[in-house]
């Protein structure tokens, strides 16, 4: 059923015209992220009607990211297309080891998209985990991207990197397993003595 949903939008797109260009940012939490830590991509969108026509209405796109670097944890969808709280549908898949595919369908009007909705607001955020020191690239490749009547709506994206540091012990900590080497070998040169 999601299919048929989703590739009866995405034919609806395809046969109409393009209207007003949009923008979507990929925006990180930190961009230097120390190996182990969560790191947060939000996705904001930009530069729609303020309460006003083009609204959003549904979107698809991939979002690729370094799979040496990070690891795809969880995501949390934002509110900026179910204004009225009755849902929607929303899908993630892992599409490639490499490749999250992310897809919001509003079940709001368009009357109430159009009246309701911002002109900027986060479409998800989505969590991955720092497992290697490096710089990681997340990009974006926007499949469909719609108005409150269906309509396809030009955009361009803004990606992100995000560097991760392998993590240095403390002064205090470096000094805590410093001291007990030290005091071995003292206590083994005496006993050698």
């Amino acid at each position: 059923m999601k299919t048929l949903i989703k590739f009866t939008f995405l034919l609806g797109l395809m046969l109409s015209t393009a209207a007003q260009s949009a923008i979507i940012t990929l925006s990180p939490s930190d961009l230097i992220v120390g190996q182990g830590d969560l790191v947060a991509i939000d996705i904001n969108v930009s530069d729609l009607g303020q309460n006003v026509a083009p609204s959003l209405g549904a979107y698809d796109f991939d979002l690729m990211f370094d799979i040496n670097i990070f690891a795809a944890n969880s995501i949390v969808f934002g509110n900026g297309l179910d204004l009225l709280g009755i849902g929607g549908i929303q899908f993630v898949s892992l599409t490639t080891i490499d490749t999250l595919n992310i897809f919001e369908l509003s079940f709001d009007s368009a009357a109430t998209l159009n009246s309701l909705q911002d002109s900027s607001f986060k479409l998800a955020t989505v969590y991955f985990n720092a497992i290697t020191s490096g710089v990681g690239l997340f990009e974006l490749s926007v499949n469909s991207f719609g108005d409150a009547q269906g309509n396809p709506l030009s955009v361009s994206t803004i990606d992100a990197s995000v560097k991760v540091q392998t993590s240095v012990p403390e002064p205090a900590t470096f000094w805590m397993i410093l001291i007990p080497l030290v005091a071995a070998s003292v206590v083994n040169r005496i006993n050698r003595g």
